[in-house]
């Protein structure tokens, strides 16, 4: 869990706490006064949806232990996809457009925009006044909103330039009606939940490759990295394709910069799907 702190130009007196490891610091300026006060108000819809959520997952748990059933894990995520998808980015653009010079919420559609493109993205940055857009800063969400927008749910996949796993680079192209599905994983190889996520992969290959899905694996790994990127392929015995976009030049030109990341393809190569879970993997081959 990571928390946004703001920093103005001038001195300022900065209090952190030793013994607290996810509490924002105390500062005392205009943005993080807006920050705590009107900007965390009008969150206040999605802040009481998600405390409800999470006190949800806590009492599941405590009855459920782990794993969860895949029903109730399934009913978790879209909770919390709506949340993350749907009740966030509306405020933040009423937010917006009603503070249009604010750098709160500058910064807040920054860490989105980051985190996987939506639609809705456009709009905020739109709204934002044209003051906040010319800075560096501005020109830079600019462009991650563009690179974004390039895997959003509706686009076609394009093909990309990567290397195998000999190292020999590959224009990597879909050919449209070779399968049913194809999911499109970014990951890389110090990611455990990404490692966690090919493990159950593995196991049911075979029946994802009868049901018409193919897997395509995206390695972002640094060139230090790309030995033990072929040491985890081979002595896991992943059977799927595997590539690597060496040190995320790649990802960073799609604001791919978190993982596990996916991309549920059709036949078309249409992008129908992002981030999904295996359990939600499973619920779409088995329609």
């Amino acid at each position: 869990m990571s928390v946004s702190f703001y920093i103005e130009p001038g001195v300022q007196t900065i209090v952190c706490h030793k013994d607290s490891l996810r509490e924002i610091p105390d500062i005392d300026n205009k943005t993080m006064r807006e920050s705590k006060g009107p900007f965390t108000a009008a969150l206040s819809d999605y802040n009481r949806r998600a405390a409800g959520l999470d006190h949800y997952k806590d009492s599941i748990n405590a009855v459920y232990g782990r794993p969860l059933p895949d029903s109730i894990r399934l009913t978790m995520q879209t909770r919390t996809r709506y949340l993350w998808d749907t009740v966030y980015p509306r405020a933040l653009l009423a937010y917006t457009r009603q503070h249009p010079a604010s750098y709160v919420a500058f910064w807040k559609l920054a860490s989105r925009v980051n985190a996987g493109y939506n639609p809705v993205y456009d709009t905020i940055y739109s709204s934002l006044a044209a003051t906040l857009k010319r800075t560096d800063a501005g020109r830079k969400l600019k462009k991650n909103l563009d690179g974004a927008r390039t895997l959003g749910v509706g686009r076609q996949w394009s093909g990309f330039t990567l290397q195998d796993t000999a190292y020999k680079v590959r224009n990597v192209t879909l050919r449209a009606g070779a399968h049913k599905y194809t999911l499109v994983d970014f990951w890389e190889s110090h990611c455990s939940p990404c490692k966690q996520q090919f493990a159950i992969y593995k196991t049911k290959y075979d029946a994802y490759k009868a049901l018409g899905l193919e897997i395509i694996a995206i390695s972002t790994d640094y060139t230090k990295d790309t030995t033990l990127w072929k040491k985890i392929i081979h002595d896991n015995g992943y059977p799927w394709p595997q590539y690597l976009d060496e040190n995320a030049h790649l990802a960073t030109s799609l604001s791919i910069d978190s993982y596990p990341r996916n991309f549920l393809l059709d036949e078309h190569n249409t992008i129908i799907m992002k981030d999904i879970s295996p359990a939600q993997l499973d619920k779409i081959l088995n329609k």
